[in-house]
């Protein structure tokens, strides 16, 4: 289990010794954290170590590139079919803000579902994104993304659970 944090991100990744790595709700994260004064640290496995680097991979505090689902990648094909036929530069901007927005996992499902869906017959437009999709939450997005960025990226906890 690792623990991290950059800018006010927090996140816990678990990773089992036969398995990949994972994000976990803190609610149930913490609950495996849960000890009695009676238990008794012990030294870690030899399996920790290459566990410990999937999971720092899966908590971003090492990059990885990782598949975007199945949703967000039809959303980036509607994006990029909006990208081809923009005619202004303001509007192509705007889509490649929206497209690394995606990417970054930083756009509820819902959302993200509602672009995937705009491309029906090839009728979509900048108009309808932009519905979906204000500039301003956007640029909050943006503004949020470079903060996180700025920051230092600290592992602040990693155990082995047994």
């Amino acid at each position: 289990m690792v623990f991290s944090k950059k800018g006010d991100a927090f996140r816990f990744c678990f990773c089992p010794q036969d398995g990949d790595a994972e994000r976990l709700n803190p609610p149930i994260a913490l609950g495996l954290f849960k000890a009695c004064k009676k238990d008794k640290g012990q030294e870690v496995s030899d399996a920790f170590y290459d566990m410990y680097e999937r999971a720092k991979q899966m908590s971003g505090v090492v990059k990885a590139s990782r598949q975007n689902s199945k949703i967000s990648q039809e959303a980036l094909l509607v994006l990029n079919f909006l990208k081809a036929k923009a005619a202004l530069e303001s509007e192509k901007e705007y889509i490649e803000i929206a497209r690394d927005a995606i990417s970054w996992d930083s756009i509820p499902t819902y959302y993200t579902k509602q672009i995937a869906r705009m491309n029906s017959g090839g009728t979509a437009t900048v108009k309808e994104l932009k519905a979906i999709l204000p500039q301003e939450y956007l640029d909050s997005i943006l503004q949020k993304e470079r903060k996180v960025q700025s920051e230092p990226e600290s592992i602040l906890l990693a155990e082995e659970l047994l």
